[in-house]
């Protein structure tokens, strides 16, 4: 009984001691998987413009002040658009949880591309952009199976997106730790390929290993198929500049039936506002329904001459107001002249026309045409007028995603958007408008030569 007894508290003695003896070995580069499975990001946004999910697997990334020495780990993103960043999500891994939140200080830091690697490492400068704060405040979430993953509010942060030019970067995230006290924190791996494969950094050569240039996390981890980093950058890609042919025009009979579009009445939104069309024509595209690739002719009031456009896009537009300055009486008639109702403007459905939109909205995106074009908004909030579909009447919140500012609107109307484009002359056909006179020419040079020998004619009779 006595030797089960010594034997018990040998095994409990060993179990107790192998934190110690796991940190008396140094950091190490990494566990091999985690364990935690797939862990998607806190805020969930749909505004995801690079998303790269675990797969449970990790990799070293962290400063010790207690050593003086640390690694780092990266991965690029490219952007053909401009950006505005909202948040970064990084998940990540420790085996003496909560570590990231024990931690001094964490940092965020945006690298440009250099030949395929970062252009500078933490501590040697060449970021692009950086931030650092403690794990305390308030723009930092920390979540996870193990509170090991983190969500940087970059809004909240400084006050404003961060904006991204269209390029390659890379994004390096670590958190300064004293290994003697928490440990470790790891950088958790990816199953996307994308782009260049994720490097990591050991500059004083810790390791041992020639690490202190960015080498591939596939050397560093000894397995080939090690690629990318788990990260999730959301935010909003602002638009390149419109082709300044398009046209925005703006339905003035609200929502109809999209399979018979003939004689509907139009207004231009964009880029000269409330020009006058009626839709005269149109050739479908064999989907039944007015969509992209049909071609409609619009004719332009009051005396313009019909001509035929392209259908680029059609959606669904809201003309909205703030509560102080919406109609009373349950119409919105068509603005006159050149100029919106104090306080209201006209914000499209991104995305394209989606009926079910009107029956749940919250979380859908939208953009202004009129009168600033294409600022983007994030519909938030709704309260409806009990006819359970979003219509006249009802109120929605909507949150700027340039600012992060949200405010109530009265929404005025309901109605179809569509986006055109002129179609081009036929091969060998003339320009628009068509010159009539080359026609005609023929013709009045016939009517001057029979003229002028009628002329002849009476002038010869009355002097015999």
């Amino acid at each position: 009984m006595k030797a089960r007894f010594l034997i018990a508290i040998a095994i409990a003695l060993i179990l107790l001691s192998l934190p110690a003896l796991v940190l008396a070995q140094g950091p190490v580069v990494s566990t091999g998987p985690s364990g935690e499975g797939i862990e998607g990001a806190p805020l969930g946004s749909p505004d995801a413009l690079w998303d790269q999910p675990s797969d449970g697997g990790n990799i070293a990334s962290s400063y010790f002040p207690d050593f003086g020495y640390g690694f780092y780990s990266a991965d690029d993103f490219s952007n053909a658009n401009p950006w505005n960043i909202l948040s970064i999500f990084v998940p990540g891994y420790s085996y003496d949880p909560p570590s990231l939140s024990a931690a001094d200080s964490l940092h965020w830091l945006i690298y440009p591309d250099v030949g395929g690697v970062p252009a500078g490492y933490p501590g040697a400068g060449g970021e692009l952009w950086s931030y650092s704060c403690k794990p305390g405040d308030p723009e930092v979430t920390i979540s996870g199976t193990s509170s090991e993953d983190v969500t940087l509010d970059i809004l909240m942060a400084q006050g404003a997106p961060l904006h991204l030019p269209p390029g390659t970067y890379w994004l390096c995230f670590y958190p300064t730790l004293d290994f003697g006290l928490y440990g470790q924190w790891w950088w958790e791996t990816s199953g996307t390929t994308n782009l260049a494969v994720a490097r990591f950094l050991d500059p004083t050569d810790y390791f041992s290993s020639g690490w202190t240039d960015w080498t591939p996390i596939s050397t560093v981890l000894s397995d080939p198929s090690s690629h990318d980093l788990a990260f999730r950058i959301e935010g909003t890609a602002v638009h390149p500049a419109t082709p300044s042919n398009l046209k925005y025009l703006h339905c003035t009979g609200g929502l109809f039936n999209l399979t018979d579009p003939l004689d509907t009445q139009w207004h231009e939104l964009w880029p000269i506002f409330c020009r006058e069309y009626h839709l005269g024509s149109w050739e479908d595209n064999g989907d039944g329904i007015l969509s992209y690739c049909d071609t409609i002719d619009m004719y332009e009031k009051p005396d313009g001459e019909l001509r035929p456009y392209h259908v680029e896009n059609v959606t669904i537009t809201l003309l909205v107001a703030l509560p102080n300055n919406h109609a009373q009486n349950g119409t919105s008639p068509p603005p006159q002249g050149n100029e919106l109702p104090q306080e209201a403007m006209y914000i499209e459905l991104m995305g394209g026309y989606n009926e079910s939109v009107l029956m749940n909205p919250v979380g859908t995106l939208w953009h202004e045409v009129h009168p600033k074009f294409c600022r983007t908004y994030n519909l938030t909030g709704w309260m409806d007028n009990d006819s359970r579909t979003l219509d006249w009447c009802d109120g929605i919140l909507l949150m700027d995603k340039g600012t992060g500012e949200e405010s109530w609107w009265h929404v005025e109307e309901v109605s179809v958007d569509i986006i055109v484009t002129p179609e081009p002359p036929p091969v060998g056909g003339e320009a628009y408008p068509v010159s009539k006179t080359p026609l005609l020419a023929p013709w009045i040079a016939l009517a001057v030569f029979v003229a002028a020998g009628t002329g002849v004619l009476v002038l010869r009779r009355r002097r015999t």
